[in-house]
């Protein structure tokens, strides 16, 4: 089992709950500050804690125009 921190779990957890899945490929694009306003975190910490899910699989970096 993967160990998560605190403020990974909260982005997380917001990644999850408003992840759409339509059927449409690679949805649910978040930008940082949404991010920090939703969790409650400074950019700095959800920069950290989204490196961190994409380090260890749990979320992934995408470009989006």
């Amino acid at each position: 089992m993967t160990k998560i921190t605190e403020n990974e779990r909260k982005i997380l957890e917001i990644l999850a709950n408003d992840y759409d899945s339509s059927g449409w490929d690679e949805t649910g694009f978040w930008s940082f500050a949404p991010l920090e306003h939703k969790s409650g975190l400074d950019r700095r910490h959800v920069r950290l804690a989204c490196r961190s899910l994409a380090r260890k699989g749990l979320a992934k970096y995408l470009k989006g125009l």
